[in-house]
């Protein structure tokens, strides 16, 4: 069920966004908003916003209400970007390593209607 939305401007990709199934186990029968990625040249020009939007859209179609995503906590600009699209940071955390450094992470839920 994982789905890859490409924001393309002719051979341009612009940015991406993935969704599956929600990876966490205390969270059944949510989707997940796995990825997301815009250019960084494309910032601010409404991309994150459509893949955002075409993200839920997708996890609807396929019959799901909710959908969780998880985002490093120190990243402030991603947060508000996921609050003002109507995220809420659910209370849960997590840490792992990668290359040798610990990385802290939120997750955010959303109602998908």
């Amino acid at each position: 069920m994982p789905s890859t939305l490409v924001a393309v401007d002719g051979p341009t990709i612009w940015g991406l966004a993935i969704t599956g199934l929600c990876r966490d186990s205390d969270l059944p029968n949510f989707g997940e908003l796995l990825a997301i990625y815009v250019d960084p040249g494309c910032m601010r020009t409404g991309v994150g916003r459509l893949l955002i939007t075409a993200a839920r859209e997708r996890l609807r179609h396929v019959g799901l209400v909710q959908a969780s995503l998880w985002v490093l906590d120190g990243n402030v600009r991603a947060r508000r970007f996921y609050e003002r699209d109507g995220w809420t940071f659910d209370g849960t955390r997590r840490s792992g390593i990668i290359g040798g450094t610990t990385l802290d992470e939120v997750r955010y839920r959303c109602t998908l209607g």
